[in-house]
């Protein structure tokens, strides 16, 4: 039995025929937006480390990201499925967590470099089947969504580092959903939406618990996750073009300290506040207490997230209100 279909026509850009239609929707004032060179002339490639890991950013100039954020309201009126947390509005890492509380056994897997291995021609078939646009319409999406890295100047230092990253790592795609888009997590499951069908469907027949959250896929049961079922979903994820490091699979079979999307779950399947970010907060009480509110916006963040992952420092929460309306 299949998943019933998103209904795709809840969407404003279904069916779109018009380019000067979808100009307007879309609030662009000059054709040359539609334009595929024009629009990777505003895109920056680079290559940044953090925590000693290199990753590949592709950063949209500002106008281009107001176009993209007009296509991310279009995408939002979609109702996704329950297990999608993908750039889903008000569904967060901790909502994704959530689900997998209480749960005994979990088998987690990352797909490497997804969104750069999510080519052009997926993002198109899906703005074109899915949506139903016609063709040219289509192409103008596609073009607000995807970097052909081949159309930078590749003499340039930062397409240097780029290229030579791309070497080193699985990137197969060079002309790619955009990595630093306001559209590239919610695209990321709608250009894979059948993958992720499959592996929901599978999920489902064995009665394990799933979520999507960008390239995090996690199950989780009350009973053991057969090794087969394990091979079935990474043997659906390479059909499909991409790939699965062994190395970031993880396999619990015994009940035992897991962390999913940030948040830890303990021996019994509480969600507990991870160790970095309590300590964090802690360091930010302390500023505030001792008079400093250059990080009470940041406190308050953090705040929140503790609260929602167990309800730890909530007390404090009140607190902040009132030193943040005496600040004002």
């Amino acid at each position: 039995m299949r998943l019933l279909p998103l209904e795709y026509k809840k969407c404003y850009i279904y069916g779109l025929k018009s380019k000067k239609i979808l100009l307007d929707l879309l609030h662009i004032d000059r054709k040359i937006y539609c334009k595929k060179a024009f629009i990777n002339s505003k895109i920056t490639p680079m290559i940044k480390i953090k925590n000693d890991k290199k990753r590949l950013v592709e950063a949209p100039d500002k106008d281009i990201i107001i176009i993209q954020s007009n296509i991310l309201k279009a995408l939002q009126e979609l109702e996704f499925p329950s297990y999608v947390f993908s750039g889903i509005k008000g569904k967060s890492y901790i909502d994704n967590a959530q689900v997998h509380a209480n749960k005994k056994y979990l088998f987690k897997i990352d797909i490497s470099k997804f969104f750069p291995n999510i080519s052009r021609d997926k993002v198109y078939k899906f703005y074109l089947k899915k949506l139903q646009t016609s063709p040219d319409v289509a192409n103008i999406l596609t073009n607000l969504s995807t970097v052909d890295l081949d159309f930078k100047n590749q003499q340039d230092i930062r397409m240097i580092d780029v290229n030579e990253f791309i070497k080193e790592t699985s990137i197969n795609e060079r002309n790619h959903l955009i990595t630093g888009s306001p559209i590239s997590s919610i695209m990321s499951y709608l250009a894979n939406v059948d993958m992720f069908e499959d592996i929901y469907l599978l999920a489902t027949k064995y009665n394990i618990s799933m979520t999507v959250y960008v390239d995090d896929v996690v199950f989780t049961s009350n009973n053991r996750i057969p090794s087969f079922f394990r091979k079935n979903v990474l043997d659906i994820i390479r059909k499909n073009g991409y790939r699965v490091s062994e190395e970031k699979c993880e396999y619990y079979n015994t009940p035992t300290v897991k962390k999913v999307t940030g948040v830890i779950l303990d021996k019994n399947g509480n969600m507990q506040v991870p160790n970095k970010l309590m300590f964090k907060t802690h360091n930010y009480i302390n500023e505030v207490k001792k008079g400093d509110l250059t990080n009470i916006d940041k406190l308050q963040g953090c705040l929140v997230a503790t609260k929602s992952i167990n309800g730890k420092l909530k007390e404090f929460q009140g607190q902040l209100k009132k030193i943040k309306e005496n600040k004002e």
